[in-house]
């Protein structure tokens, strides 16, 4: 199915070729929902797109596109999560095993404890979210950089604030597959009291 879109409809179109390609290419086009592998060209805010590579169905944002679930709605969305109740030294949690094949599409931090001008002196915590049965990470996780942004696993904490991690490699999972979460500890971070953190991810087959 098509993905192009022609609105307003060029000028040197003739009538007959508007009215039996362009006008029946373009209502197809929203009929499947822009469906295709890769994302359609010039998205307008809160459009909708039909990810057929990874089976789900995305909306625009004006900057970025969402997830907002799978395509074939029997399986649905994961919600997972776990706790640390103090973060002092390099720590593990294996706390996630998939019922199905799937997506993850991040994980969510949140601390007690804020950790201070970390980045700046090679101090931080450098979070990873590893699948253990594929031997894959699904960050990579960079130190001294101090930020959030999706693939990068190493960064500050403020209290009571969401700390978003994106998985930017190996995101997909198959049935049974376990997931660990870890905190390594880079040089002499500020000690983390009461983490929480929680993945978030969908299903797309058996």
């Amino acid at each position: 199915m098509t993905q192009s879109w022609s609105s307003p409809f060029l000028g040197t179109s003739y009538a007959n070729l508007v009215l039996k390609t362009d006008l029946p290419n373009t209502l197809n086009t929203l009929r499947d929902m822009f469906a295709g592998t890769s994302a359609p060209t010039s998205p307008v805010a809160y459009q909708l797109w039909a990810d057929t590579t990874t089976g789900t169905l995305k909306q625009y944002s004006g900057a970025s596109w969402s997830v907002l679930g799978p395509l074939n709605d029997v399986f649905g969305r994961w919600t997972e999560g776990g706790r640390f109740s103090s973060l002092s030294a390099t720590t593990s949690l294996g706390f996630f095993c998939a019922r199905s094949a799937g997506y993850i599409n991040g994980v969510a931090l949140v601390s007690m404890t804020a950790t201070v001008s970390s980045a700046a002196s090679s101090k931080e915590w450098v979070w990873m979210l590893r699948n253990v049965t594929q031997t894959q990470d699904l960050f990579s996780g960079t130190v001294g950089t101090g930020t959030a942004l999706g693939g990068v696993g190493g960064g500050e904490l403020a209290v009571e604030t969401e700390y978003e991690l994106l998985a930017d490699q190996n995101n997909a999972v198959a049935k049974g597959d376990v997931l660990r979460f870890s905190a390594t500890k880079v040089g002499a971070p500020t000690t983390v009291a009461d983490l929480v953190f929680h993945l978030d991810g969908y299903a797309t087959g058996a």
